[in-house]
């Protein structure tokens, strides 16, 4: 009986923390217990397990806890529980009626990016099986779409004593050299890349923003030889399209 009641308080604190968490942003260890009441032995140990599970995590120069990818990527998954991703799916497949291609939507999860909508067109060109894969974000266009809420400056940090897997000959393997298009990305609003994860695949992408921030991408995935420019300016006019539709739903 004592087992299940310490189980049964030790869940109502976890949730009660991430609760905060997503309230108020990064908190310093102070700041939780102060709020949340909870003895400091205790209160330290939740967070170390909930830090090392990736459920939080903990930014050692500003001494803050945040939300951490982990529970980002789990929360994603629940996709049908979630309206606002049942919008982006809705339009996805809106759009991919419409244009007869693929398109996807995705969420960043610290440098990977997890696929949470996949409608195919006629010619069945998709990158990923399942929704819930991952794959990583330097070698995507929706994945540089999503990197385009970091500042340089961030993207270092984020990218610090991180390896680049080369998945063609095209893939950007040089951090410097990914920073720099990230930056294109955050100028002209939209991402593509030709050949980078799939010789086979090219891709147009656009961020999704809620309340001014990224929370999602979505794309188009074509056959590398059919995105020439012509085609690029039309596959991104139905992309702004479906982005403004999904904007105002989810900002309303």
């Amino acid at each position: 009986m004592l087992y299940n009641e310490k189980n049964k308080r030790n869940a109502e604190r976890i949730f009660y923390i991430i609760e905060m968490l997503l309230k108020n942003k990064k908190m310093k260890f102070a700041e939780i217990q102060k709020i949340s009441d909870i003895p400091k032995s205790s209160l330290f140990g939740l967070l170390n397990e909930l830090v090392a599970l990736g459920i939080l995590i903990f930014d050692d120069e500003k001494k803050c806890y945040d939300i951490g990818y982990n529970f980002i990527q789990l929360s994603y998954k629940c996709i049908s529980n979630v309206d606002f991703l049942k919008a982006i799916d809705a339009e996805c497949l809106k759009l991919s009626s419409s244009i007869n291609e693929t398109v996807h939507a995705a969420v960043l999860s610290g440098t990977d990016i997890t696929y949470i909508s996949k409608h195919e067109g006629r010619e069945r060109v998709s990158i990923i099986n399942s929704l819930g894969m991952t794959l990583p974000a330097h070698a995507t266009a929706i994945g540089k779409s999503l990197l385009s809420k970091y500042s340089d400056y961030e993207l270092e940090k984020l990218y610090k004593n991180k390896e680049l897997t080369q998945y063609t000959p095209n893939t950007i393997t040089d951090v410097s050299k990914l920073i720099c298009e990230v930056s294109k990305v955050r100028e002209l609003g939209y991402s593509t890349e030709s050949g980078e994860i799939s010789l086979l695949a090219g891709c147009v992408s656009v961020p999704i923003k809620q309340n001014g921030d990224t929370i999602a991408a979505i794309s188009a995935t074509v056959t590398v030889t059919k995105l020439n420019e012509e085609y690029k300016e039309y596959l991104l006019n139905q992309l702004n399209n479906s982005k403004e539709k999904i904007e105002f739903l989810i900002n309303f």
